[in-house]
């Protein structure tokens, strides 16, 4: 094999390693994708798409700038036992980070219990399932897209597991705060982090 080819693989596996992906999900949706009843565990384990992925792996949730879903979506949970409070959602930014585990027809999305998955809606032609969520302290403001997308691996550096927490580590031993990092992260995507994170006051509605 080439020098030249060489080189190109091992910049794809850089660039791989260096994002994350990461799906647009509406309010209050995105809200009961990363919190539950507790640590580790979502209210919303399968989200409703038109279209299938055999992806599997880390997947980054973006909670989309849209409230149309808002009012049938807060009536569905509460029928469900769960009441976020309107403070909570923010919207057109990065909340956290769930395992994709599989892609199942939404009579196949059932509870541990073997029940059918009250948010797997029958309507729909695939159901994400999801498992192991972990959310960010605090939301950060993100532009969404359709279907997957990349973003910066170091966004969600802290939620990533031992590899990427070694590597937090190592820039914290250089004197870099988190949210400098956030910002170099943000800046290298062509954004900047300081404008988005002033920005900060206009994620919640």
């Amino acid at each position: 094999m080439g020098r030249r080819v060489l080189r190109t693989l091992r910049r794809g596996r850089k660039a791989m390693s260096e994002t994350i992906k990461a799906l647009t999900i509406c309010q209050p949706w995105a809200w009961a994708v990363v919190n539950g009843p507790r640590d580790g565990e979502a209210w919303k384990r399968f989200e409703n798409r038109s279209w299938a992925t055999e992806y599997t792996g880390p997947l980054v949730i973006h909670a989309g700038k849209s409230d149309g879903w808002m009012r049938d979506g807060m009536e569905f949970l509460r029928a469900q036992g769960v009441a976020p409070l309107l403070s909570e959602l923010a919207f057109g930014a990065i909340l956290g980070v769930v395992e994709m585990v599989d892609c199942v027809r939404p009579r196949e999305a059932l509870r541990p219990d073997g029940s059918r998955d009250p948010y797997a809606f029958e309507n729909s032609a695939w159901c994400h399932k999801y498992a192991n969520p972990r959310r960010l302290a605090t939301p950060v403001p993100w532009k969404g897209r359709l279907q997957f997308f990349d973003v910066p691996r170091e966004i969600v550096a802290e939620l990533l597991g031992d590899a990427e927490s070694a590597e937090t580590s190592s820039a914290a031993k250089c004197g870099e705060t988190k949210e400098e990092r956030i910002d170099r992260a943000i800046a290298a995507a062509g954004g900047s982090g300081r404008l988005k994170r002033a920005a900060q006051g206009s994620l919640w509605k």
